[in-house]
């Protein structure tokens, strides 16, 4: 056996590559969406010509992509599941929603628990996309909670109208 302790390399330099590769990509997405942006009128090949739009009018705005890796790819990626889960995200060729209160439960959770441990270190923007979604979202779920419970009572012969008049 030797007697040399093993060596553990430790990369000082991971911040800076980071840095430096969302600085490139956020170049790229600068270089598509110059080359996607609209020119002036252009003939197709077929002879056709493309027309330009009216000086009056505006481009939308290009949506800032969101890094997945962020705090804001984080709190999107939960509420999208969240929002899956609570069955507002429906395929065209499926009849039915589905819904999965539980998984619903545990995003929001979650949701709520990264604004807690997370208070006072947000930038303005993070701070905003967590207070616009979160509360959206818990309402969200209350609506289905209550959805639910009045689907059970009335499979279970509860009526609701005799409830709410006789209290």
């Amino acid at each position: 056996m030797s007697s040399e302790e093993p060596r553990l390399f430790v990369d000082e330099d991971w911040k800076a590559r980071v840095r430096r590769e969302r600085e490139e990509a956020r170049k790229r997405r600068e270089v598509e969406a110059a080359q996607s942006a609209p020119s002036p009128a252009v003939e197709t090949p077929s002879g056709e010509s493309t027309a330009q739009p009216a000086a009056s009018e505006e481009p939308a705005p290009p949506q800032e992509a969101v890094d997945p890796a962020s705090f804001e790819g984080l709190v999107l990626r939960l509420a999208t599941e969240a929002g899956v889960a609570l069955g507002l995200f429906v395929q065209p060729n499926q009849k039915q929603v589905y819904v999965d209160p539980e998984t619903a439960y545990i995003c929001i959770r979650q949701l709520e628990m990264l604004q807690e441990k997370t208070k006072g270190n947000l930038t303005p923007q993070e701070k905003a996309r967590l207070e616009t979604v979160l509360p959206e979202l818990q309402r969200l779920y209350l609506m289905l909670m209550q959805r639910l419970q009045e689907a059970a009572m009335k499979r279970a012969g509860i009526n609701l109208d005799e409830l709410k008049s006789n209290p």
